[in-house]
């Protein structure tokens, strides 16, 4: 089970990097929204 978790976190670190851009730019576009 410990195994699964750390996958998981493995994958979503790897995923939180590849998307960081998306991310900014999701960030920016939910706050041109929120105007």
């Amino acid at each position: 089970m410990d195994n699964v978790l750390e996958n998981i976190i493995y994958v979503d670190e790897k995923a939180k990097n590849k998307n960081s851009m998306y991310q900014v730019s999701l960030s920016l576009i939910t706050i041109d929204i929120l105007k």
